[in-house]
């Protein structure tokens, strides 16, 4: 439980930052990292961690991408799980997912922007760890289909279908 409340809490200053940064011109590249927290913030995801970039690792994170052919140089990877990125696009301020290790890079939208992204996560933490304690594998060390409705169900009210897709995508790897 004392996890839970340090992610949400966590993530809950975060947005507080965010609502509070508005107010000034930062480029979205620069808002992300007045926002963000100096430590990486690491949450349980289905077969590893969703590890959010804090202030003093997410420079050196650049490096594995930006070398790699048809990387966007308007991307910046703010988070990633399972090695698969999740970017800010700093010129449309989207937040992006993709997979590493096919060849290319083809993206799929999670987010139209910052805030609603962080509380997309915010809205996973809940389920997860509040309404499914922790446990989303079935038997078969799937994702349980409950699991994957609930939380369907409650990004319908601040994502598109798509977007919803696409983050269930994420979550699989």
């Amino acid at each position: 439980m004392a996890k839970k409340s340090e992610l949400l809490n966590e993530i809950d200053l975060i947005i507080e930052k965010l609502n509070n940064s508005i107010q000034y011109t930062y480029s979205t590249s620069e808002l992300w990292c007045a926002i963000i927290k100096n430590n990486d913030v690491v949450i349980d995801w289905s077969a590893e961690y969703l590890t959010i970039y804090g202030k003093t690792s997410i420079h050196q994170r650049q490096i594995a991408y930006n070398n790699d052919v048809g990387w966007n140089k308007s991307w910046l990877v703010v988070a990633d799980a399972i090695n698969n990125p999740f970017i800010l696009d700093v010129e449309r301020g989207q937040i992006l997912y993709a997979q590493h290790g096919i060849g290319y890079w083809t993206t799929i939208e999670i987010s139209n922007n910052i805030k609603n992204f962080l509380h997309i996560i915010k809205i996973y933490i809940e389920t997860y760890y509040i309404d499914f304690q922790e446990n989303i594998l079935d038997k078969d060390y799937e994702v349980n289909s409950n699991f994957i409705e609930e939380l369907t169900y409650k990004l319908h009210k601040i994502c598109t279908r798509n977007q919803i897709n696409n983050f269930v995508k994420s979550i699989f790897g």
